[in-house]
């Protein structure tokens, strides 16, 4: 097996002083700047962020601070959707492109892993894949998933721990659980995703986890707001990958084929593979 010392170890990179003087500075710029209707946060108000990021700040684990993502947001839309969903919404359709490109068409089963509120599924169902299971740990952002969705099934899953027979999937993707993964768990997962492919099938991931300044995003004043009560989930991550990646391209993401060993991506993907080849 391969040396997990080879990986950057494990521990919080963010402080959460920072972030909530961060949170301070942010809010009274968006508090005092003019709505535009077209941006993507104009759903939240600056009041709701800021409670937002306080709570989640204050929370005492990742999952008590996902429960509150579930909440329901003063427009009836999930806060998960409001802040973490309008993030994903680009790498979402980035993913489905490649899907796409790279997959033959029909596509007879995918796996979402991860799915929250069923954001990311969209690729999946983008992709003309014919059955599609989505599976998250959190119920309650699975229900709002649930409510989007008909045709899909959607149950509890761990993704280290995948509930599923060998080579049952054409397709896996997966976005944003690596920062929440001990080194340990890493490649867990990674194991698992390469047990459940078919031999020709293909797993996806793609990097939704970008700086919140980066351009993919958007610049007013309300979506660095919301940018940095995104970053306050990181105070609670492991976030190898982090320290890995920050000269990463974030428009690069993983994809690896179970028939070839394919992968490409960043210099972390290729050791992944490799645990996954010598595990």
């Amino acid at each position: 097996m391969a040396n997990l010392h080879e990986y950057p170890q494990s521990g919080n990179l963010v402080e959460r002083e920072p972030i909530s003087k961060e949170l301070e500075e942010k809010y009274q710029a968006a508090k005092n700047a003019p709505l535009n209707p077209k941006d993507g946060f104009s759903k939240i108000t600056p009041d709701e962020l800021y409670d937002l990021g306080k709570r989640i700040l204050n929370a005492k684990d990742v999952w008590r601070a996902y429960d509150i993502l579930a909440e329901t947001s003063a427009s009836g839309l999930p806060y998960y959707d409001l802040v973490i969903g309008c993030q994903h919404l680009r790498p979402t359709y980035i993913l489905f492109m490649a899907i796409e490109k790279l997959i033959p068409q029909p596509i007879e089963i995918g796996l979402d892993i991860g799915a929250g509120t069923g954001i990311s599924t969209l690729a999946l169902v983008e992709g003309k894949c014919q059955k599609i299971i989505t599976i998250d740990l959190n119920p309650k952002l699975l229900a709002w998933a649930k409510r989007k969705w008909t045709g899909i099934t959607i149950s509890l899953g761990d993704a280290i721990a995948l509930c599923f027979p060998p080579n049952s999937f054409d397709i896996v993707i997966a976005q944003g659980l690596d920062p929440y993964l001990t080194l340990e768990e890493i490649q867990k997962f990674y194991q698992e995703v390469w047990r459940v492919l078919k031999p020709k099938g293909s797993f996806f991931k793609y990097l939704a986890d970008l700086p919140p300044n980066h351009p993919v995003y958007s610049t007013s004043p309300r979506a660095e707001l919301a940018g940095v009560v995104a970053k306050a989930l990181l105070s609670f991550t492991y976030a190898p990958f982090y320290q890995v990646q920050r000269n990463f391209n974030p428009y690069e993401g993983l994809h690896f084929e179970r028939k070839t060993l394919r992968v490409s991506g960043s210099p972390y993907n290729e050791r992944i593979l490799r645990l996954i080849k010598e595990g």
